[in-house]
C-alpha cells in the first residue's frame, strides 16, 4: 500500500470499504482481526491515505462475504489505474501534476461525458487554432507554455476514436458559435468540425438560443463524466484557478436533474446543425473579406 495523495478515485474506493465494513456489523477492531492488519493501515485505506490494490480489495471484499459480481467489477475498477495511466506514460511531458492530470485521467476513463458551457465548445472537439485562441484569451501566457497546452488539448481528444468511444452530450450557448475566437478563419475551421462530428454515432451537439426563454443553467458551465471503471459519475465545474470535483450522489443527482433541464431549452440536433451550417457560412464570407482587405493593402 503505497501512500499517494488523495485522488478522487481514493476516496471513493476509501468510503465503499467503510461502507461494506459497517453495512456487515463490523467494528474496526474486529474487522481488523478478520483482515489480519494492523488498526491504522485499514484505517489509513478507509480514510485515502494510501493506494490499495487490486488484490487487496479482492481480498477484503472476500474476507466481507461480497458476492455481487457488478459491485467486485466496480471495486476493482476504482482501484486499477484503467486506461488513463497508458495514456499518461504515452504524454507524461505535457500533463500537469494536480487536480488537471486527475481530471484528464477521470475524462480518459469515462465512457459518457455530458457537457454544458455557455460560451465555448468542450476541449473533446475543439481544433488546434480555436484551443490556441481559448488558451491564449488570459494574457501574458508564455509562448512554449501556450503550444504545450495545445498539445495536450488535442492529445486528451483521444477517448473519441478509441475502439470504443467515449459517448459526447454537449450543450452550448448560442454565444459559443458567436464569438471570434481567434477570428473569422479559425471559427469557420472550428464550426465546420463540430458539423462534421455531429456525422458521428456517439456525438450529440444542442444549443440553448439567443431566443430561450429561460436558462435552468446560469450558473456556469460543468461537465458529467461516466467513469466506466469504478462505475461512478462525478461532476466537474472547472473555473480560472481551480477544478472543483462534486462526488455525492446528491449534488450528482442536481447535475444530471439540471443537464435534463437544459434538454427542455436547446434546439433541437437538427436545428443545432442547421445554425452552426449558417454560422460556418457567415464566418466564411467575413474571412475572404478579410483576406479581400489584406489583399488590397
Amino acid at each position: 500500500m503505497a501512500r499517494q495523495p488523495s485522488t478522487l478515485r481514493m476516496r471513493r474506493l476509501g468510503a465503499q470499504l467503510r461502507r461494506v465494513r459497517t453495512e456487515r456489523g463490523l467494528t474496526l477492531e474486529e474487522a481488523c482481526v478478520l483482515l489480519k492488519v494492523s488498526k491504522s493501515a485499514l484505517q489509513r485505506m478507509e480514510s485515502a491515505h494510501v493506494i490499495v490494490r487490486r488484490p487487496m480489495v479482492e481480498y477484503m471484499l472476500g474476507k466481507y462475504g461480497v458476492t455481487d459480481a457488478d459491485f467486485i467489477r466496480a471495486m476493482d475498477g476504482l482501484a486499477s489505474g484503467g486506461r488513463s495511466s497508458a495514456w499518461i506514460r504515452r504524454n507524461r511531458n505535457l500533463v500537469p501534476e494536480g487536480r488537471p492530470r486527475e481530471a484528464a485521467m477521470l475524462l480518459l476513463d469515462s465512457s459518457r461525458v455530458r457537457t454544458y458551457h455557455p460560451d465555448r465548445f468542450h476541449g473533446l472537439l475543439q481544433t488546434p487554432d480555436y484551443a490556441r485562441a481559448i488558451l491564449a484569451s488570459p494574457r501574458n501566457k508564455d509562448a512554449a507554455a501556450l503550444e504545450r497546452g495545445v498539445a495536450y488539448r488535442m492529445a486528451r481528444k483521444e477517448p473519441l476514436h478509441r475502439g470504443k468511444p467515449v459517448e459526447l452530450e454537449m450543450i452550448v450557448g448560442e454565444a459559443a458559435i458567436r464569438q471570434h475566437f481567434g477570428g473569422p478563419a479559425v471559427m469557420a475551421q472550428q464550426l465546420r468540425h463540430l458539423a462534421e462530428a455531429m456525422q458521428w454515432p456517439n456525438v450529440q451537439i444542442r444549443i440553448v438560443p439567443f431566443t430561450a426563454l429561460r436558462n435552468p443553467a446560469l450558473d456556469g458551465g460543468f461537465d458529467l463524466l461516466d467513469v466506466e471503471l469504478g462505475d461512478f459519475t462525478v461532476a466537474v465545474l472547472d473555473s480560472f484557478t481551480r477544478v472543483t470535483y462534486l462526488e455525492e450522489d446528491q449534488e450528482i443527482a442536481k447535475y444530471e436533474a439540471l443537464f435534463d433541464e437544459l434538454l427542455l431549452v436547446t434546439l433541437s440536433l437538427d436545428e443545432t446543425r442547421s445554425m452552426i451550417e449558417h454560422a460556418v457560412t457567415e464566418f466564411e464570407a467575413l474571412a475572404r473579406g478579410e483576406d479581400d482587405g489584406l489583399a488590397k493593402e
